[in-house]
């Protein structure tokens, strides 16, 4: 196992703290007429604040979000959707997605669009940040008790296929053992192939990625959620084929 260098939020430097002063509550009700809390930043995406109410609150089945009689833009930020401090979002369980009824989904980086870069590693990285030979699963740690709340963490899969959307329920942050929110994925020293559905313009959009291989030894093969963007993902099923 290997540590990665990549750059993680420290609450100490002034992009935290930027962070920190824009924070605002955001309250979602259910049809059910529950509601929920959700702490966020006003610069971050509407698309960020649904994962972040789906994941802390269980309700993967919501489809619908309405802010003040209109639906969100998933691609707006908090502020350009007029959404502020102590703003209430109403939920629905039911899709309208066309090709599809109620259906199950999350948000995660858009792997159809198949770019990726290599992360080297480093000594002096923290022990949540270990990698494996095959599937790893990066996400952000939001247990305000752990070393690595707010950060990136790494949860590796020794199975040789994993599908995401049936399987969320299953990744543990390393340090603390509490939910993650899965982002993104990584490979090393393997052969993989990714497939799934997405939705895309208000459509069920399927994909099969080309078979793909992680061969540098001093590195993990890595799907940036810059590079790549972010989606609502239905189906995704990552498999190892060999392992190198």
């Amino acid at each position: 196992m290997y540590f990665t260098d990549r750059y993680m939020m420290n609450r100490y430097n002034p992009i935290y703290k930027n962070y920190q002063t824009n924070l605002i509550r955001v309250f979602f009700r259910s049809s059910s007429n529950h509601s929920y809390e959700v702490t966020c930043n006003q610069n971050e995406k509407v698309l960020k604040l649904i994962e972040r109410y789906k994941n802390e609150s269980g309700d993967y089945m919501a489809q619908k979000f309405l802010y003040n009689a209109k639906y969100l833009n998933p691609h707006l930020t908090l502020a350009e959707a007029g959404i502020s401090n102590g703003s209430y979002i109403s939920v629905s369980n039911t899709g309208e997605i066309k090709g599809g009824g109620d259906i199950s989904s999350m948000t995660f980086t858009d792997l159809s669009q198949n770019k990726t870069k290599e992360i080297g590693f480093s000594p002096y990285a923290p022990s949540y940040r270990r990698v494996t030979r095959g599937i790893n699963i990066f996400g952000i740690c939001h247990c305000k008790y752990c070393k690595a709340y707010e950060e990136e963490v790494i949860v590796n899969i020794y199975n040789r296929e994993f599908d995401l959307i049936k399987e969320r329920d299953s990744l543990f942050c390393p340090e603390c053992q509490s939910p993650i929110i899965p982002k993104t994925v990584g490979f090393y020293l393997c052969r993989y192939q990714i497939s799934g559905k997405k939705v895309e313009n208000n459509r069920i959009e399927k994909f099969m990625n080309p078979i793909d291989e992680a061969t540098n030894s001093n590195s993990v093969k890595y799907f940036d959620p810059d590079s790549n963007g972010e989606v609502m993902m239905i189906d995704l099923k990552i498999e190892v084929l060999d392992y190198l």
